[in-house]
């Protein structure tokens, strides 16, 4: 163990720490992966096409984020699904189709064109 958190503790202050247990492991050489035009800095949680800030809400950050560290890779609605509700059972499928869409939409409004393609029957690819 290399952390320790003592009782009472706030939730911001477990969060924070497991980020920075993440970025660790994990390791931060290079936070800003290039798909394209599609800039994601993810230290910080920044998209953008070219020069311009793409805004994107929790969930979409969530579907690309997910769909970025699996690139190359088909992911099926159902594990976005469990990743976006960490397998609580709420959502549905439909809203992993609501948020791709709403994800691709922004990017295309800012040029980026469409890097996620739908594979049918089987899931979404970024690549």
């Amino acid at each position: 163990a290399d952390d320790y958190l003592t009782k009472p503790f706030e939730f911001e202050e477990l969060v924070a720490r497991c980020r920075a247990l993440g970025r660790r492991k994990f390791g931060t050489k290079n936070p800003v992966v290039q798909v394209g035009e599609l800039r994601v800095d993810t230290g910080r949680r920044a998209v953008s096409v070219g020069e311009e800030e793409v805004t994107l809400t929790r969930n979409e950050y969530a579907v690309l984020a997910y769909l970025l560290a699996r690139r190359g890779r088909v992911v099926p609605k159902t594990e976005l699904l469990d990743h976006l509700y960490a397998g609580s059972g709420h959502g549905s499928e439909n809203a992993v189709e609501v948020f791709v869409h709403q994800l691709r939409k922004k990017l295309r409004e800012r040029g980026a064109g469409d890097p996620i393609q739908t594979r049918r029957g089987h899931g979404y690819l970024l690549d």
